[in-house]
């Protein structure tokens, strides 16, 4: 497991290569720096101008490093890198598995991960009466639709709670929402968690195409937009613990600072209360992941409670 996460930001020429068995990154004709591959956890490569070898992305893929790309228009994420499925011995049966899930089976998986996420997010604000209320609601439905709505329910406590900004809507910029950079720096942030959600599913050798909730026909990470439900808080507490910033800044964009905070989201401690021990999130995506898979190859007949991380207490 790395521990290095490498933003790459620069309107000037990016070379990208391999050199010795490390990965060397060299800006227009400068001498290159190098990072030893196994240090590196996730690379973001936010330039206009850049060139990566074959052998690099070769590497990149099989030591399963998300490389995630933004777009050159408005700096969000939209292209990302994870193929480590040659070197998983199994993966057919699990993803014949996948392709077969019942709706009982895809309904229960999905009131966890929904529980996992209330609860955390309960965590998070100091609202424990209400999401334990909601979160135990949530394992009662009897349909996706139901549980949506408590969902939704949950969601407009919650947000009030986390953000002291009455006019603060989670809506896109063109609806003319006032707090546009917060939103970006909001939807930067989860994308960040998307991609390393799907270098952890595609680890543990399942397709992210096969989801349990979202829907998959244009979509080749549904199961990603499944699982980051449960990781959502890492990304709204750093948002909370630097509002103040964020809020202030005009740039929807969002700064190189601003991005630089988001991705340090990735090293950030949380807690695992059913295997009680810290962990750093990139980690605990990769067990909370695993765990998943280990419950739904069980037809949800096992639980999955190492998915639920909390803010360290």
């Amino acid at each position: 497991m790395g521990w290095r996460s490498l933003f790459l930001t620069n309107q000037e020429h990016l070379d990208i290569s391999i050199d010795n068995k490390r990965l060397a990154i060299r800006k227009n004709s400068e001498k290159a720096a190098h990072f030893r591959v196994e240090d590196i956890n996730f690379i973001l490569i936010d330039s206009y101008d850049f060139k990566i070898s074959g052998k690099a992305l070769e590497v990149i893929a099989k030591k399963n490093i998300p490389l995630v790309v933004t777009s050159t228009s408005d700096h969000m994420p939209v292209l990302q890198l994870s193929n480590p499925y040659s070197s998983y011995h199994q993966i057919g049966a699990i993803v014949s598995h996948q392709s077969k899930l019942t709706k009982k089976v895809k309904l229960a998986l999905w009131q966890k991960i929904i529980y996992y996420k209330i609860s955390s997010q309960g965590f998070l604000i100091n609202e424990f009466e209400q999401a334990e209320k909601m979160s135990t609601q949530a394992l009662k439905t009897k349909s996706a639709t139901s549980l949506l709505g408590v969902e939704g329910s949950w969601a407009k406590f919650y947000w009030k709670r986390l953000v002291n900004d009455e006019n603060f809507s989670r809506v896109p910029k063109v609806y003319g929402n006032p707090n546009d950079t917060m939103n970006s720096f909001l939807n930067y942030a989860y994308a960040i968690l998307r991609a390393r959600i799907a270098s952890a599913i595609a680890e543990n050798g399942m397709l992210p195409l096969f989801s349990i909730f979202h829907r998959r026909d244009y979509n080749p990470f549904a199961l990603a937009d499944d699982l980051i439900e449960p990781y959502r808080w890492c990304a709204d507490k750093i948002f909370k613990e630097n509002i103040e910033e964020i809020s202030a800044s005009d740039d929807f964009a969002l700064t190189p600072a601003l991005k630089k905070l988001a991705l340090s989201m990735l090293h950030q401690q949380v807690f695992i209360p059913s295997l009680q021990r810290l962990y750093v999130l990139d980690e605990a995506i990769r067990i909370g992941v695993r765990s998943f898979k280990v419950a739904m190859l069980a037809d949800a007949t096992l639980s999955f409670e190492e998915m639920l991380c909390i803010p360290p207490q």
